[in-house]
């Protein structure tokens, strides 16, 4: 197994990229491979400006005020993970996405996204009309946060990889790579989303079963 690229990007603005590419070349313990199984891992850290119009009302605002509306910006985070057998398709295993308030980790708890914030203009469409900024719900100062894992991709990936792992673990397997900022509990937001008791856990505990059974 080998880190065959990786690219780490920040900037003032406060945005930051992570771009990791790991290769498990063929070998007596891989499956149906040919050169080799490719794990990427992309992660992307940005402020989410709501205030396109600001400038046209104060075109010169002052130096400390330009400051603090940089600061507490909300902040997009997403954090994916793909597989690929023999430089073919990328297929996804694990995604994160965090809406935070600011650009730290809010004081209240985060919480999951529920459906009516995750269709419509949820997440694909439009991130800057997310709920990352305070209203009167009094759960709605905490960040937000949405994550999946691909059950089906997660076994082809263990089968083709040959690593022997039951589904769920090869889980902590994955994030275990430091492809990705750790500020925010990334990895908690990812179990909790896919063993905390939404119906998508049952695929993860069927697998399990059928594993065991072999």
């Amino acid at each position: 197994m080998n880190v065959i690229s990786c690219s780490r990007t920040s900037t003032k603005d406060g945005f930051s990229a992570i771009e990791t590419v790991v290769e498990i070349s063929k070998d007596a313990r891989t499956k149906d491979v040919s050169d080799s199984v490719r794990l990427t891992f992309q992660f992307q850290r940005e402020k989410v400006h709501t205030d396109s119009n600001e400038h046209e009302r104060n075109p010169s605002p002052s130096t400390s005020t330009s400051l603090e509306r940089k600061q507490n910006c909300p902040t997009h985070i997403t954090y994916d993970i793909y597989y690929s057998k023999d430089h073919g398709e990328k297929k996804r295993l694990v995604s994160v996405e965090v809406f935070a308030q600011n650009d730290f980790p809010s004081i209240e708890d985060a919480a999951p996204m529920d459906e009516s914030e995750m269709q419509g203009e949820g997440i694909e469409k439009n991130p800057e009309e997310m709920p990352v900024t305070p209203s009167s719900d009094e759960k709605s100062n905490g960040d937000k946060y949405a994550a999946d894992a691909d059950p089906e991709n997660i076994e082809e990936f263990l089968a083709a990889s040959g690593l022997d792992f039951l589904a769920e673990n090869a889980l902590f397997f994955l994030m275990t790579f430091p492809f990705y900022e750790h500020e925010w509990d990334v990895f908690g937001f990812l179990l909790d989303c896919v063993f905390g008791g939404n119906d998508d856990s049952d695929e993860y505990e069927d697998m399990s079963d059928s594993e065991d059974g072999d």
